[in-house]
């Protein structure tokens, strides 16, 4: 299932899951799929959250660790990257 969550997140929330057999979940998965160049992933744990941007035009992937505090300011993080792209 999914539930909306900070600023276009999107918490992934697992069902059908036995406490009895299963490990517990140790973290909080979000994802974002707005942009059809961008696919977000954002994956936290106690204290902090990795923050996974897939670029599918450029086949390029950023990673970037935010403190889970600083998860309502995900899209400011998105935003505050920037590169150029060379011609050999």
């Amino acid at each position: 299932m999914l539930k909306p969550s900070d600023d276009g997140l999107l918490q992934i929330i697992e069902t059908g899951r036995s406490a009895l057999f299963d490990p517990p979940i140790e973290s909080t998965r979000y994802i974002n799929f707005e942009d059809g160049n961008e696919e977000i992933l954002v994956d936290c744990v106690m204290g902090g959250c990795e923050l996974n941007i897939y670029y599918s035009d450029l086949q390029l992937i950023l990673r970037a660790d935010i403190p889970d505090d600083a998860l309502p300011q995900w899209r400011a993080v998105k935003d505050g990257t920037h590169w150029t792209v060379r011609e050999p």
